[in-house]
């Protein structure tokens, strides 16, 4: 019962999250926006609106749990530059993606000072200077430069050359651990020793979760990821634990108090659950079709793990009590 009462906590805190600290504080970025030339919300196409919403969402939460990891509440200038981060990322993703633009030549553009930047890059600039503008922590440059580095690799998921499985797991884990550390550089507070190991190892498993809830969208569109191209979930399922592991005990040796880290690893196994749950309705599928995992040939029902459905809401609850009482007892 008592690990029950964590999850609900848990769960109603990422909800205020979402409903609204993004309501509030979103509103307010948005409207920053409003009058500067071509830099209003309209400049938002409804696909960019939809990967915006998902990243505010995503940045909150891994930024809410790494706050709680010092024992303080992301402050407003934090969620602001959480959600500028939130705003920025799908914008470079079309520049690599629609364009074809490398890291390189990106760069060069967000480097360049003044307001002559070509249209598709202005809003993805100002962004970009607006955080760079009021971010203190020292691997930011870097940090965002491999970041979109990890955008290049990422290419090669969408071309004809089949990837194998060691492949797509580098590039998968390189990219969620970069950009998960570029949204934790949005908090003021320094790494501690041992803390980027952790958070990246936290970016790894949010990137395999990503992947594995949008696998029917990726078969659509002819992306490569880890579960486009597999026939067997079981190593993934493997995989996925193993990273579990991993984050338990990189934010276990961390130098914070250890209440705070208790909570976070709460907060973390959250995440975990929900990727444990999509993996055995993955699994499922496999074992209704003969043994081999054949993406291609399932039903959206099939692939897509609806978390509106309250048989999957059940689940969940009880996959994130499960862990709870495997890592926090």
């Amino acid at each position: 019962m008592r690990q029950y009462f964590r999850f609900v906590g848990a769960y109603i805190s990422y909800l205020y999250h979402f409903y609204q600290i993004r309501r509030k504080y979103g509103e307010k970025v948005m409207n920053e926006l409003v009058g500067r030339p071509g830099l209003d919300q309209q400049q938002f196409t409804p696909h960019q609106q939809k990967r915006i919403d998902l990243y505010s969402y995503v940045g909150l939460y891994v930024n809410d749990c790494l706050a709680t990891l010092r024992g303080r509440k992301m402050t407003g200038k934090e969620i602001e530059n959480t959600l500028y981060l939130s705003l920025l990322t799908p914008l470079l993703d079309d520049l690599t993606d629609n364009y074809q633009l490398s890291s390189a030549q990106i760069l060069e553009q967000l480097d360049q000072e003044g307001d002559g930047h070509p249209r598709q890059f202005r809003l993805a600039a100002y962004l970009y200077n607006h955080i760079r503008k009021e971010n203190k922590q020292e691997l930011f440059a870097g940090t965002f430069s491999e970041a979109l580095l990890s955008q290049d690799d990422s290419l090669q998921q969408l071309g004809d050359s089949g990837l194998g499985a060691e492949a797509l797991f580098r590039i998968t884990c390189n990219k969620g651990s970069l950009w998960t550390l570029l949204f934790r550089l949005m908090l003021d507070h320094a790494l501690k020793t041992g803390e980027r190991e952790a958070v990246e190892a936290f970016g790894e498993l949010i990137q395999l979760t990503n992947d594995m809830f949008d696998v029917y969208k990726d078969v659509q569109n002819g992306q490569q990821t880890c579960f486009t191209n597999t026939s067997d979930i079981a190593p993934l399922q493997q995989n996925y634990d193993h990273c579990l592991e991993e984050i338990v005990q990189h934010f276990s040796s961390l130098a914070y108090e250890k209440k705070h880290i208790r909570k976070t690893v709460g907060k973390l196994l959250v995440m975990g659950a929900l990727g444990k749950v999509c993996l055995e309705q993955l699994k499922g599928c496999q074992e209704g079709s003969g043994g081999d995992f054949t993406p291609a040939a399932y039903t959206r029902k099939q692939l897509v793990c609806d978390m509106e459905r309250w048989s999957n809401r059940l689940d969940y609850m009880k996959m994130s009590v499960q862990l709870y009482d495997r890592y926090l007892l």
